[in-house]
């Protein structure tokens, strides 16, 4: 079974299991086009073609100007 075959059994509710050494063993050796393009199927299948963005900005980190205007209980305009 090829990396495109084994993505369309995935579409189609299959799972690999630890058991399934040959399509491991496939998938290890297959042609690496063959396996971004198996790849870019199954993201697309599952995900989409849509990206969320997501981010943590640290609230208090360093020094600040309202850091240093507290400690030195200076007034912020």
């Amino acid at each position: 079974m090829t990396a495109l075959g084994i993505a369309d059994s995935i579409k189609d509710g299959y799972r690999i299991k630890r058991e399934d050494e040959d399509v491991i063993a496939q998938l290890k050796t297959c042609d690496l086009d063959e396996l971004i393009s198996a790849a870019d199927m199954l993201r697309e299948h599952f995900k989409g073609d849509h990206v969320d963005m997501c981010s943590i900005i640290a609230g208090k980190s360093g020094n600040s100007i309202y850091n240093e205007a507290r400690s030195n209980e200076l007034e912020i305009c």
